[in-house]
């Protein structure tokens, strides 16, 4: 993301006060400057006016301007709290008009002027962002904006503040026809918009994840019909054979992943003491060492003896261990298992035993997409698209070949998979796909383009299992084998598997039905972001992208933050108080799709699961705290709750002496 530099201009009339405009846009004005602070980025300036206000202070002297805050970066949090007191202590003005300041259209200007004295030419997103009801605030000729956008290259944000009776006022007057200054102001000034108040607010409301930019994990050779030879013993001189080779077809391309890994707990590994001394006795844990030691301990002796009679020490001496012989680690050898012998290898035979690998995916062969479940695939995917750095057009049509080939067919390629040098091989599934980039912003203006050509040809790569993978898990066979099962078994096996299948799909929090695969993923640039300022999507609605992922726990901590800030600092409310807000409405009805009750067939499929799995309900509990089965004694009595212990007594248990 690169700088930016945003003038946040408030109409502070006397009409927006007091229809509460400017208590709603300060909600919005809160979530932003908070966010700004959050991140602290050097880059990132603001500065904020009002305008139609009593007062004045501002460089130039305008009257009824007043400079809230200056351009700076980064914004801190007591610079938000000045400017969330003061509009939040505006009241309407006794005996003064200010409906006849109307210093919109200066205030434009002073902002203009000052972003061009403050940055001259350097390279940077200049926004300026307007709040105010009244459409005839600015009077511009044509002339008079051209000229205001050769000094000014950037964008103006116009957000609309009127309510739908001065909509329908404006609208029967002729105010906001085509000859608006501002609709002419906007429409010559590229990039820029006019938003209503009220979906800025709900922005406030709405999740908005951050989008991370992928990173590429692979880069390599797509081979089909690949020598074996060539492939094992992968070196430079073996690649230029696969690509002179008639029969190997030769793409490059590249990998991005399509989920994200989940890295494990940070965990140490401890070694325990069975008997612990007083001395010791905060030490019975330790870390083991990572030297490698080994030690040679004698064969215990298998020939007969003859029948002696024991004695004690003749006991003791059978009860103790050998005494095993330390040995060097350059006397000891990797013997392999060859039978019932072991056999040492020696140098010049063990290094043949490995070789390097090289990142490349070779197809070994096809099957048909529905025979392949997918309790099969148990990996992370990866995206695998043509090369858009190293490759070349050839490489764009033999892959969208490919993968337009596997999608008329309903194949999916089996393949071996290097993902690095040196890596681990893998034997992965490659499953066709068409990401949709309707909503792609083209930034060629080229008409050589086909306007039908609104996909991009992908392969996602997944993992098949191992032999190792088979020792520890239970996987149906791959063969079909006679099916002894009677006609009246399987419809009711079927009838079953619909109903939960109903069941879960009606728990669903990402409308997944109604989007087809085509379009549940997006292209990157689609989702690009290019300013830090919270703004509504326009390509893909809020309410069916997939890919909003609802973290609820940060979200609502920024809901409670942001709700303190403004009852607690701005407002002066006690602390002891604040009551929490709770999640929006249209929060809840997407994280729990329950919310407001179940319908009636899933009510009814859920009934007949239950008669049909034979499933019994828990025995509720008596009035008394006691459970009506007697032999659920053991759980009551697990989840009665004991009085804790005095304080006094949990400090001397744990005072050192």
């Amino acid at each position: 993301m690169s700088a930016e530099c945003t003038s946040f201009i408030i109409d502070a009339s006397e009409r927006m006060i007091q229809t509460n405009k400017v208590k709603q846009l300060l909600r919005y004005l809160e979530y932003t400057l908070l966010e700004k602070c959050e991140k602290g980025r050097k880059t990132d300036w603001v500065d904020c006016y009002l305008n139609n206000y009593i007062e004045t202070e501002n460089s130039m002297q305008l009257e009824h301007i007043y400079e809230l805050q200056k351009m700076e970066a980064p914004l801190l949090g007591s610079q938000c709290a000045t400017i969330s007191k003061i509009l939040n202590s505006l009241q309407p003005s006794d005996g003064v008009s200010t409906e006849e300041f109307n210093t919109i259209e200066q205030c434009l200007l002073l902002s203009t002027l000052q972003i061009k004295e403050k940055f001259h030419k350097r390279k940077m997103l200049r926004q300026i962002m307007c709040f105010t009801d009244d459409m005839k605030s600015i009077t511009l000729e044509d002339n008079e904006i051209d000229e205001m956008l050769q000094e000014y290259t950037g964008r103006f944000i116009l957000v609309d503040c009127r309510s739908e009776d001065q909509i329908v006022k404006d609208d029967s007057s002729g105010v906001t026809n085509s000859e608006n200054s501002w609709y002419r102001l906007i429409a010559k000034c590229e990039g820029s918009i006019i938003i209503k108040l009220s979906e800025l607010v709900q922005l406030v409301d709405i999740p908005t994840p951050p989008v991370v930019k992928p990173i590429r994990v692979f880069s390599g050779q797509l081979r089909l019909g690949a020598d074996l030879t060539n492939i094992v013993n992968d070196t430079k001189d073996n690649q230029d054979a696969n690509i002179s080779d008639s029969s190997c077809l030769c793409i490059n391309v590249e990998g991005y992943p399509a989920i994200k890994s989940i890295s494990g707990l940070h965990r140490k590994l401890m070694t325990k003491y069975d008997k612990i001394d007083d001395k010791n006795s905060n030490n019975h844990y330790s870390i083991p060492k990572s030297v490698i030691e080994y030690e040679i301990y004698p064969e215990p002796e298998v020939e007969q003896k003859p029948t002696v009679i024991k004695t004690e020490n003749d006991d003791d001496e059978e009860g103790k261990k050998p005494i095993g012989v330390p040995v060097s680690n350059k006397s000891v050898a990797k013997a392999y298992r060859y039978g019932s012998d072991y056999v040492v290898l020696p140098k010049m035979i063990a290094d043949e035993l490995y070789y390097d690998s090289e990142p490349g995916i070779d197809i070994r062969g096809f099957m048909d997409e529905r025979q392949l479940p997918r309790r099969y695939l148990n990996s992370e995917s990866v995206f695998i698209i043509a090369d858009t750095r190293l490759g070349s057009i050839g490489d764009i049509a033999s892959f969208s070949a490919l993968v337009d080939t596997l999608l008329e067919n309903s194949k999916i390629a089996i393949c071996r998979y290097v993902q690095k040098s040196g890596a681990d091989v893998q034997m992965c599934a490659l499953i066709p796909l068409n990401v949709s980039t309707t909503n792609l912003k083209r930034v060629s203006t080229s008409t050589t383009l086909d306007d039908n050509n609104t996909g991009v040809r992908t392969l996602i790569i997944s993992r098949l299992p191992f032999s190792e993978d088979e020792r520890i898990t239970t996987l149906n066979e791959e063969s079909n084998k006679n099916d002894t099962e009677n006609n009246e078994q399987k419809e009711q096996e079927q009838k079953i598997d619909n109903l939960m299948s109903n069941f879960i799909d009606s728990m669903s929090i990402d409308n997944q039905n109604d989007i087809p695969s085509e379009t549940y993923y997006q292209h990157f640039e689609e989702i690009q972001k290019f300013t830090n300022l919270p703004l509504p999507k326009q390509s893909v609605p809020l309410t069916e992208d997939p890919l909003q992922m609802y973290a609820i726990t940060p979200f609502g901590q920024r809901q409670i933050l942001l709700d303190y800030f403004h009852k607690v600092i701005i407002e002066g409310q006690d602390n002891s108080e604040f009551t929490p807000p709770t999640l929006p409405e249209s929060i809840l009805q997407k994280i729990d799709p329950l919310h407001n009750g179940p319908s009636e067939t899933v009510l009814n499929d859920i009934e007949q699961l239950i008669s049909m799995l034979g499933v019994k309900k828990n025995e509720k509990r008596r009035n008394d705290g006691t459970l009506t089965n007697p032999s659920d004694k053991q759980e009551l009595e697990y989840n009665r709750t004991e009085e804790a212990p005095p304080l006094d007594e949990l400090l001397e248990l744990g005072r050192r002496d």
